[in-house]
């Protein structure tokens, strides 16, 4: 909410000297027209227009924030090559079935530092839950993806972002 109100104040900004600009052009300038302002407007207008609808997509991502429910998710011991699991257990918390899940995770090691797959060499790494997942249903017990990190410094992970896609097509990310 605090961004969002700094934003604001900082497109409001940009729009009195904008305009102040033009001001001070125009009494410099008697050749400048009415027409360049506005053209100005139009693009102040257009402005205005993708700030509200950013503004409205962050209001709908965070109303998805309490969507799901993390319940549990763990790391196992790497094995004899370094191979490591990742398990996540969730509640479904949405009044929707859910069609597919997909959680951004990170294995970090005992500082909490990020740690890179040493075969395939990222941060982040997509791990995918096939539904369909109905409402108030809890999904992850007895269900693991198997050596999704290779690196014996691995202690633990963390989950980055999640996306849902619900049954209708409709798609949205949450960043943690």
């Amino acid at each position: 909410m605090r961004e969002r109100k700094v934003l604001l104040g900082v497109i409001l900004a940009l729009v009195v000297m904008v305009l102040m600009a033009k001001n001070t052009s125009r009494n410099n300038n008697p050749n400048v027209s009415i027409n360049t302002y506005k053209i100005d407007s139009t693009e102040i207008i257009a402005q205005q227009q993708e700030q509200k609808r950013i503004e409205d997509s962050i209001i709908r991502v965070e109303s998805f924030k309490d969507s799901i429910k993390l319940i549990k998710y763990y790391t196992s011991n790497p094995n004899s090559v370094g191979g490591v699991d990742c398990n996540i257990v969730w509640k479904n918390n949405t009044k929707r079935t859910i069609k597919y899940m997909r959680f951004g995770v990170v294995a970090v090691n005992g500082v909490d530092d990020p740690v890179t797959c040493r075969i395939r060499d990222r941060y982040i790494t997509y791990v995918r839950v096939t539904g369909p997942i109905k409402s108030k249903t809890t999904d992850g017990w007895n269900t693991y993806w198997e050596n999704i990190w290779y690196n014996h410094s691995i202690k633990k992970m963390k989950i980055h972002s999640y996306e849902i896609e619900f049954m209708d097509g409709e798609k949205v990310e949450v960043m943690l």
